[in-house]
């Protein structure tokens, strides 16, 4: 049965419909949207800014060369005066564009950047571990690093907040059906293609709890600034020269490829759905042009290449491996429906998103 608001259906696990013939993503939205509105952004800036008085920054952000890591970055700098620090987790993958794009942001708004790095053979073992497991969460292990370089960063400098770029109004929530990560899930991966992580990062539930007691706070600023993403391309353009390279997570190459590429072609996942749901719900876009939008396009040759040689492995034999259900492996999962009210406090403390707390717990 199809959403009579957005472009998802029931067929995808861990999407409902209910009777009034609106899906659990358009309820979740609705939700957020409700909450955003009671929301003074006035307000949630000078909680940022008390929480930093102690500290030389108020506030870490990650950037990627991307669309909302930048506009975030000017918001912060520019329009809220906050003292920031932009990190950058470089997993060996930066496109070009990512790189100018990342360049003239920092040198646009005069902010402190690291940039960290890890075992870029390590983190590629585990990539491929994963699409030998035939799982469709191919791009996890870099996520989970990110996560935990990040709290580590924070934790040296003593930074109480977190700048998360989500924005539901664009991009919407991955179903659990389609994506699910934790610590467990991939130290379990790892484990059984026997890629030695010991020295990888990876964020814990226990890392996320503690993160919570000591005080940490992650807000999603995108949800409470009105703004239209091509205006504000358009912005960075001219007072940055920021280019758009189009696309959603294209300033990656593998992240790109688990999306564009893997995931549509061997799982059948178009993740585009999620993206012009998001934008349809939201009223940006009308239904024809949605449904013209998700077609999926060619993914570039060349990209290609240079994933397979960095693995070690084709695109003909990653489409061999069998596809598996991802529960054949240790998680958290459990966990976290077990101290599901923990989390929930989290959520009110500002520590997981109502997002986590929906998908994971639930």
């Amino acid at each position: 049965m199809k959403c009579k608001r957005c472009l998802l259906s029931d067929e995808i696990s861990g999407i409902t419909i209910s009777d009034s013939g609106q899906c659990s993503f358009c309820d979740l939205h609705d939700k957020l949207e409700l909450e955003s509105s009671k929301t003074n952004i006035k307000d949630v800036i000078k909680d940022i800014k008390k929480r930093g008085k102690k500290s030389k920054y108020d506030c870490i952000v990650g950037i990627s060369g991307g669309f909302d890591s930048s506009f975030l970055l000017h918001l912060l700098v520019k329009e809220y005066n906050l003292r920031t620090l932009a990190l950058h987790f470089d997993n060996g993958w930066n496109g070009k564009e990512a790189e100018e794009n990342m360049k003239v942001m920092i040198n646009g708004t005069g902010v402190d950047l690291i940039r960290c790095s890890i075992n870029n053979n390590q983190l590629n073992k585990l990539n491929l571990a994963f699409l030998k497991a035939g799982v469709s969460d191919a791009d996890i292990p870099n996520d989970m690093a990110m996560s935990k370089i990040f709290l580590d960063i924070a934790e040296k400098f003593k930074i109480k907040t977190f700048i998360n770029g989500h924005n539901y109004r664009y991009e919407g929530s991955s179903p659990l059906g389609w994506s699910y990560m934790d610590a467990k899930y991939i130290q379990s991966v790892a484990e059984y293609y026997n890629v030695d992580i010991s020295s990888f990062p990876i964020l814990t539930f226990w890392d996320q709890l503690k993160s919570m007691i000591k005080g940490y706070k992650s807000i999603r600023l995108l949800y409470y600034v009105s703004h239209n993403k091509e205006v504000m391309k358009k912005m960075l353009t001219e007072k940055y020269r920021w280019k758009d390279y189009g696309g959603n997570h294209c300033e990656n190459i593998y992240t790109e490829f688990v999306g564009s590429c893997l995931l549509p072609l061997k799982f059948n996942i178009n993740k585009k759905l999620i993206y012009k749901s998001a934008e349809l719900r939201s009223g940006i876009i009308e239904r024809d042009e949605a449904e013209k939008a998700i077609t999926i396009s060619q993914f570039d040759l060349k990209k290609l290449r240079t994933i397979e040689k960095a693995l070690g492995v084709s695109m003909n034999e990653i489409m061999t491996y069998p596809i598996t259900d991802r529960k054949r492996f240790k998680s958290y999962h459990d966990d976290f429906k077990k101290w599901k009210f923990l989390i929930f406090i989290g959520t009110k403390l500002g520590a997981f998103p109502i997002t986590f707390y929906k998908k994971y717990c639930k």
